[in-house]
C-alpha cells in the first residue's frame, strides 16, 4: 500500500488514510489493536492526541508500516528541534 505523503498531511490525516486505504473502519482497527471501542482510534485521526508508544508499533502493524512512516512529519518536527536545542 502507497500513500503518497505531501508536507502539508498532518499525521492525523495520514492515520485515517491508512485506514481507508486498507478498506478498514475504526472499528476494525481497535479490534486489531486489542481496544474495547474506537475512542483512542478517533482521537488520534482528529489530532487530539498521539498513540503511546506500544499503540504506535500496533498500528503500524496493522497497516503493514513502520512506526517510522506512520509518524514521519513528527520525527522530522522532533530532529529539528533537538538539532537546533544544541
Amino acid at each position: 500500500m502507497q500513500v503518497k505523503y505531501h508536507k502539508g498531511m498532518k499525521y492525523s490525516f495520514r492515520l485515517r488514510l491508512y485506514r481507508l486505504t486498507r478498506g478498514l473502519s475504526q472499528r476494525d482497527v481497535a479490534n486489531l489493536m486489542g481496544h474495547k471501542d474506537t475512542s483512542l482510534i478517533s482521537r488520534w485521526e482528529n489530532g487530539f492526541s498521539l498513540p503511546d508508544l506500544e499503540n504506535a508499533f500496533k498500528l503500524a502493524g496493522v497497516y503493514c508500516l513502520t512506526v517510522d512512516e506512520l509518524f514521519r512529519d513528527i520525527k522530522k518536527e522532533i530532529n529539528s528541534s533537538f538539532i537546533y536545542a544544541r
